[in-house]
């Protein structure tokens, strides 16, 4: 009974809800918190109430960071500092980690509603607590093990669907825009930020067994010769469906065969600098022959 207890107060403190409401949502989901959460927030009578109750720790956490000009958001310099207290190094993946999952809406800034909204549902209040779960989202995400679920309203109310690392890639191309109505990545940017990606990807599918250990420096210099290629040859921004291909092409052609491309199909519906990038590695003798 006092683990009950517990757990219900819990959901009151997360949600704001009455205690009878708390029973309600825990009975239904087995007393599971994060179930009864995501169904509370879900539910059609939380939509039509009014503005959530938020933990007054949460609270104060975003306050100790947020833009003194402007209430509502954390800029650069709380950002910054926020990921000091945190422990985490600006150019470490676990920052963009961090963005992707407080659905930063550009570098450098938080939205007090997401940040409140965030870290909240998982009844989180406290630096420590943001670290370690930062440290298992991030985890997680990397190696696709479908832990945590976002809503999709493109799926239908109430809606969910795994966090898996290819959302993660996709939302970095959104997160990078600076401007408005802005479509195309800089290249150099784009080569940034697949630096960070990209060797990533790498240590996932040795881990999974997708990439023997002995075909890992192919790989890493098959890296090497796109960011070659982008940078003297195709010179060129990127749109956000090259930028999201790229990863499929990288998975699905580099990782499987860095030797021969063997599965790469030219007929088929990659963009066009895919294809120029593997005329690129014909043209200069830097790709096997099939046989």
């Amino acid at each position: 009974m006092f683990k009950k207890n517990s757990v219900k107060q819990q959901f009151v403190d997360i949600t704001g809800a009455s205690s009878a409401t708390a029973s309600k949502f825990l009975d239904s989901n087995n007393y599971n918190l994060q179930r009864a959460v995501d169904a509370y927030f879900n539910s059609p009578s939380s939509k039509k109430s009014s503005a959530p109750v938020f933990d007054k720790a949460l609270v104060a956490i975003f306050e100790n960071y947020r833009d003194e000009d402007n209430e509502s958001q954390i800029d650069i310099n709380g950002t910054m500092q926020y990921l000091e207290d945190l422990e985490i190094e600006p150019e470490d993946p676990q920052s963009l980690t961090l963005a992707f999952f407080l659905h930063s809406p550009r570098m450098g800034v938080f939205s007090k509603s997401q940040f409140l909204k965030q870290w909240q549902q998982y009844g989180i209040n406290s630096i420590d607590g943001m670290k370690k779960f930062l440290a298992q989202y991030h985890e997680s995400l990397l190696y696709n093990e479908e832990n945590f679920y976002e809503e999709n309203s493109n799926l239908g109310y109430g809606k969910k669907e795994p966090v898996t690392f290819k959302k993660l890639y996709d939302f970095t191309f959104d997160f990078l825009m600076e401007v408005e109505n802005q479509k195309l990545l800089d290249y150099q940017t784009a080569i940034d930020y697949w630096t960070l990606l990209l060797p990533l990807v790498v240590n996932t599918a040795v881990k999974d067994g997708s990439l023997q250990p002995d075909k890992r420096a192919t790989v890493e210099s098959r890296i090497e010769q796109w960011f070659e290629f982008v940078r003297n040859e195709y010179k060129r921004s990127f749109s956000k469906d090259s930028w999201s291909m790229f990863y499929l092409f990288f998975k699905d052609i580099i990782i499987k065969d860095p030797e021969k491309f063997t599965d790469y199909d030219e007929m088929a519906a990659w963009p066009s600098v895919m294809d120029e990038y593997f005329e690129y590695l014909r043209e200069n003798e830097l790709l096997e022959e099939l046989v």
